[in-house]
């Protein structure tokens, strides 16, 4: 009978750390998003947003969108690409976003019968370095990989703590270690 309250407790305990995982993800999001937003959206530039995207596909990844007023697209049109040095080839029907997170950081996106073009993934792959250029800081390494690595952490150590009261002290035992 013991061993089925002890199981149980155990039971309990892993549903409520699988059902802690998504608000304690969701604040760490909200969280890695604001302390590192300029690294949170070239990563997203780099490896998470593709050409062909729809406008849905890249609007998950971000707080806020918003079309482009007639005035902001006539200034994009006389900025040159920043990669290719040419102008941006606009084509009648071409459709602007703007997408921002949280704490503000934006990009502007030119789409195309409904998916993104024009967007060099290859120009993003190098985030350290654009960190240096651009100045803006790195999260340490484990920050970098989201929030499942700290989750598993937490997770192995409520195991680890669980498994050892049960080695130590069984369910209608004296108490006594059983390390010598």
């Amino acid at each position: 009978m013991n061993r089925h309250r002890y199981l149980a407790r155990t039971l309990l305990i892993a549903v409520a750390v699988i059902v802690a995982y998504f608000p304690l993800a969701k604040l760490y999001h909200l969280w890695f998003t604001s302390e590192y937003s300029s690294y949170y959206v070239t990563s997203l530039l780099a490896s998470e947003i593709h050409n062909g995207d729809s406008v849905d596909e890249v609007a998950t990844h971000f707080a806020s969108q918003r079309f482009l007023t007639a005035s902001e697209i006539d200034v994009m049109k006389d900025i040159p690409d920043t990669f290719g040095g040419t102008e941006r080839p606009m084509e009648d029907g071409d459709t602007y976003y703007c997408f921002s997170t949280y704490s503000g950081e934006s990009i502007f996106a030119q789409f195309r019968d409904g998916r993104l073009v024009g967007l060099p993934n290859e120009c993003y792959e190098d985030l350290p370095l654009l960190a240096e250029i651009n100045g803006f800081s790195l999260p340490n390494p484990i920050f970098r990989f989201g929030f499942w690595p700290l989750y598993l952490i937490g997770i192995i150590c409520i195991w680890l703590f669980l498994v050892s009261r049960c080695w130590i002290r069984r369910p209608g035992s004296s108490g006594q270690s059983l390390a010598v």
